[in-house]
């Protein structure tokens, strides 16, 4: 009874995502970097569950991850991409820098929801529905909606049902009846300056699964579940301020030093 639940799971699931466009990106990243520490919470964090399932991220975070450093260089040789992070690969483009990212990657999902975008892979473009994330080199993480799945080991659990933990609707169901999944502690999900809060994790074969038992909708903040944000990302923003407030104390000074001049003749 189970193999027959879980097969029906996985066709409604699949047939849902057929049937709707997906935006691929690739983005590489480093924990610690501070231009990361802008751009992390935007297309890690909050984009993903803003478009609902349809904007797919392929993380691979670099610095604390040697593996994913050498696919990184391996991009760089098929696609003659930068080697600096943050760095974001879709379909006709690559997009390097926090505000560059900032500035478009949101457009750039809106433009291409209609008819989707495939991933950036090191054999060429790949829609994700034809991609076995198996396959994937490197240690990477899928954000999908308000899930992350992260790659730990090389064992291979059914790309299927990988696939659909993403993005089934029972996915508390659908784990109880995977032989090979266990539940086990959710963890805060590290970005470079911030992280991002579940409240559920279960392990399968090479893959962890993390999920929160309420979905964040669309109409909600998605940026709420995305804590511990480093004083960096606000940087950018408070510069003007910060510019505004040195260009007035050089006023007053150069102020003070005519009166004080003028007080001695």
């Amino acid at each position: 009874m189970k193999k027959v639940l879980i097969f029906l799971l996985l066709l409604t699931g699949l047939a849902s995502a057929q049937n709707q466009s997906t935006v691929c990106a690739v983005y590489f990243t480093g924990i610690g970097c501070p231009h990361c520490a802008k751009s992390d919470p935007v297309v890690l964090g909050e984009l993903p569950v803003e478009f609902n399932g349809s904007f797919v991220v392929i993380e691979y975070e670099i610095y604390r991850q040697s593996l994913n450093a050498q696919v990184m260089y391996q991009h760089n040789s098929e696609y003659d991409t930068s080697l600096g992070v943050p760095q974001l690969i879709m379909e006709d483009g690559c997009t390097v820098g926090d505000k560059t990212i900032l500035d478009k990657v949101k457009g750039c999902v809106k433009d291409r929801l209609v008819n989707g975008s495939p991933c950036a892979l090191l054999e060429g473009y790949t829609p994700f529905n034809e991609l076995d994330l198996n396959d994937l080199p490197g240690k990477p993480n899928i954000w999908v909606g308000s899930r992350v799945l992260m790659r730990t080991s090389g064992e291979s659990t059914s790309d299927d049902v990988l696939k659909e933990l993403l993005t089934t609707k029972n996915i508390r169901l659908m784990i109880e009846n995977i032989s090979n999944a266990e539940l086990i502690e959710a963890k805060t999900v590290p970005l470079s300056g911030s992280s991002v809060k579940f409240n559920k994790a279960a392990k399968l074969d090479g893959w962890i699964i993390e999920w929160n038992d309420e979905e964040i909708s669309g109409d909600e903040e998605s940026g709420d579940r995305v804590g511990d944000r480093w004083i960096w990302y606000y940087v950018e923003k408070s510069s003007y301020v910060i510019m505004g407030l040195g260009v007035v104390l050089l006023i007053l000074l150069l102020i003070s030093k005519k009166k004080t001049r003028g007080e001695r003749k």
